[in-house]
């Protein structure tokens, strides 16, 4: 992967060393075929029978990541929102009512104020954080049932967009009134990914930053993530702030 743009030099590195292609996601290529194969069964004008993309796994192993990279590639433009947010839920049935009726749902203008012939990726984060309690409604009862979920399972119903749906729990989406996004998805699952791959981009970020590092450090923080690229990348920032070099010794500060 090519060395970050100057416009990110001060970002987290988390977000500094995002791959924006897919090609360059670590670890995942059978899911990338797949995410290919259910993004080229969209073209303007015609929807498939499954309108809707779950990528389903644990938080950092490059669900979002690997959507945004998928919709550039595509060209679609991206309208993200985070679906367990419920002032969102109004937007989202604002989508699929729009949705229904034409495929710019954004009403953007182009060159010359022509209509946009672009898909646009609807990208609901969090989709399966949708069961929030409330005393004013009794405890026990399911918000995100009532509200949330069945606006996103409106959406996949009416929707001329791609949408793509990310979980951490898929059961917390397609249960209950979510049942029906079960055959109205694709769903792709996300490993894992081993400390083997992690250890491979820790080292890449090093060399782009240019960071000395004893070996062991690399392996160690790899292996602490749990599958956790997010995670791993974070903890080599935090031990590597004002350093040339990493020993070690500098594992101290994350609690090793």
């Amino acid at each position: 992967m090519g060395e970050a743009d100057s416009g990110t030099l001060n970002l987290y590195w988390t977000e500094k060393y995002r791959p924006r292609r897919l090609v360059d996601l670590t670890g995942h290529i059978k899911v990338i075929d797949q995410m290919k194969a259910w993004a080229r069964s969209w073209t303007f004008g015609t929807t498939p029978k499954k309108k809707g993309l779950i990528l389903e796994g644990e938080a950092g192993v490059g669900k979002t990541t690997a959507a945004l990279a998928l919709a550039s590639e595509m060209g679609w433009e991206v309208i993200e929102l985070n679906a367990s947010d419920s002032r969102n839920q109004e937007a989202i049935r604002l989508m699929a009512t729009r949705g229904s009726l034409s495929h710019d749902i954004t009403d953007s203008e182009g060159f010359a104020g022509k209509r946009s012939k672009r898909l646009k990726m609807i990208l609901l984060d969090e989709a399966d954080n949708l069961h929030e309690r409330s005393a004013s409604v009794g405890e026990g009862t399911d918000v995100g049932d009532r509200g949330g979920k069945r606006a996103i399972v409106e959406l996949i119903k009416m929707t001329k967009q791609p949408v793509v749906l990310i979980v951490n729990d898929l059961y917390g989406l397609t249960s209950g009134s979510g049942q029906s996004l079960n055959f109205t998805c694709e769903r792709i699952k996300f490993r894992r990914l081993s400390p083997i791959s992690i250890s491979r981009r820790l080292r890449e970020i090093c060399d782009l930053e240019g960071i000395g590092y004893e070996d062991e450090v690399i392996k160690a923080i790899s292996e602490r993530s749990g599958g956790d690229m997010r995670s791993a990348v974070g903890d080599l920032q935090m031990i590597s702030s004002g350093k040339d070099r990493i020993t070690l010794d500098d594992l101290d500060v994350l609690g090793f």
